[in-house]
């Protein structure tokens, strides 16, 4: 980073590299033709906390008390326990999790500089998810439809709460010393609701060897955003669209469009953007993306 008002990197506050470990059980019910699953994990997140640690404070005469450096900080000893449910219900392949994060990493509004960490809570988390296998139609001779439904709830918050972004607290501030904001500058509220969705048909022997697939994706974030740090935010959606062309099952060539789109926040004039949820600012780079994939 360049320029006068820039501010250089400092080493990250990781985690060590030891203390991940879990363990994982699975149970089959043959009388209601089930799988049963439970879980638990002990780990560092891999992901920092999205505000970074401001450090190296410099103090200029008529300007005040500056940071010089930056420094992203990671989280470290999160349990998770979980289950899982996965059986067919007719046509359908169903799955389902439910799971209790504890001590996860929450949206920041910043760094403690004490603690050197942000903010931690205990969060819960369940998905529904479905796989559809469709038959020979005038459409297409196959496909799939993959459906997931996901949702997230905040249980407590369990340290550094004052840098939680929660909707309509200090830490939600829009502005230093102005009203405090809500959802809509995307502070977290109690609850999330989220789904995605994957249709893929496909045509079989085009061409001799030769099958193509055009496969299209939407996420969208129906309802409140997500506590968690990254979880998810409201209006929030990504998608594609493409096509994949199959020879002989080995070579594969893949051509795919993807955007995204989230709800940006004006002033009152409808001119100047003051804030949004969701990747905001980020919404003006679709791209195309070219893949060929083969065997040996």
């Amino acid at each position: 980073m360049g320029g006068p008002a820039s501010l250089a990197r400092a080493t990250s506050i990781e985690p060590g590299r030891t203390g991940n470990w879990g363990l994982n059980a699975r149970l089959n019910v043959e009388s209601i033709e089930s799988t049963l699953g439970f879980y638990y994990r002990r780990f560092n997140d891999y992901n920092p906390w999205f505000q970074p640690n401001f450090t190296g404070f410099l103090t200029i005469p008529g300007v005040g008390t500056v940071p010089t450096q930056y420094q992203l900080v990671y989280p470290k000893q999160v349990s998770l326990f979980g289950a899982s449910f996965a059986r067919a219900i007719g046509p359908v392949s169903v799955g389902a999790e439910l799971s209790y994060r504890k001590d996860g990493a929450l949206n920041a509004a910043g760094i403690d500089p004490i603690t050197q960490e942000g903010p931690r809570g205990n969060t819960w988390h369940a998905l529904v998810n479905g796989v559809y296998l469709f038959p020979k139609n005038p459409l297409f001779d196959t496909g799939s439809l993959v459906a997931e439904l996901a949702y997230s709830r905040l249980g407590k918050v369990t340290s550094n709460e004052a840098y939680y972004r929660r909707a309509g607290s200090l830490a939600c501030q829009v502005t230093p010393g102005g009203a405090t904001g809500d959802k809509t500058d995307g502070c977290s509220t109690s609850d999330y609701v989220g789904m995605q969705m994957l249709f893929t048909p496909q045509y079989l022997q085009i061409q001799p060897s030769l099958d193509i697939e055009l496969p299209m994706s939407l996420a969208y974030n129906l309802r409140g955003n997500a506590p968690s740090s990254g979880g998810g935010s409201e209006g929030e959606m990504s998608w594609s669209v493409g096509a994949k062309f199959i020879y002989r099952q080995k070579h594969e060539l893949q051509l795919m469009y993807a955007d995204t789109a989230a709800r940006t926040k004006y002033d009152p004039t409808g001119r100047t953007v003051i804030g949004g949820r969701g990747s905001v600012g980020t919404t003006d780079r679709a791209w195309w993306a070219l893949t060929f994939k083969t065997g040996f």
